[in-house]
């Protein structure tokens, strides 16, 4: 009878095991579930390489409407890249700060000056770097500081078409409409 009574423990404690066996084993089921739509909603919406495309698509785009119906459509290069970060400059002691960070946005009408500038980076990063280092700190500390050294950058890469010795970038020199800060941070 003692045996029996034991079994029939065994038997029930079976059975409770079983009932939170099975809870466990739909809570991982349900976490598994949740990880792999977690994990495959965020993928499908990031196209990674594929916006990469899309933006030169754009960029061929605009320049075909410009060039078809003779409109102007407004074009912005980024210096550096949209997913590179941005430049890191030294500053000169004196300012309180150590460097900035900046980065710009060049806009223009003509799809050539962009051309030029996406097959002159290195020369124009050269170029930008040189100025900003150059240039007095103080104007990285306030708006119009700021200002002004946007209408010297303008004006460096104007010069720089200027003084190029092709004939066509040369007649381009005037076409850059301005240069916008992206970021500028100060550290």
């Amino acid at each position: 009878m003692a045996e029996e009574d034991q079994a029939d423990e065994f038997a029930e404690e079976g059975e409770g095991e079983g009932g939170a066996g099975k809870k466990k084993l739909f809570i991982i089921i349900g976490v598994v579930v949740l990880l792999l739509i977690g994990g495959t909603v965020p993928f499908l919406f990031m196209g990674g390489d594929d916006e990469a495309a899309d933006g030169d698509e754009t960029e061929q785009t605009a320049e075909a409407a410009v060039e078809e119906e003779g409109e102007k459509i407004p074009i912005f290069h980024a210096v550096p890249k949209a997913k590179e970060p941005g430049m890191v400059i030294s500053l000169e002691p004196g300012t309180g700060f150590k460097r900035a960070q900046v980065s710009f946005r060049i806009f223009t009408y003509s799809p050539a000056v962009s051309e030029f500038l996406t097959a002159n980076d290195p020369m124009i990063r050269h170029n930008l770097i040189n100025t900003l280092t150059t240039s007095d700190n103080q104007k990285f500390l306030n708006k119009s500081g700021r200002e002004e050294l946007q209408k010297t950058l303008k004006k460096m890469l104007s010069d720089l078409l200027k003084n190029s010795k092709n004939e066509e970038e040369q007649m381009l020199a005037d076409k850059i409409e301005d240069v916008y800060f992206n970021t500028f941070i100060l550290q």
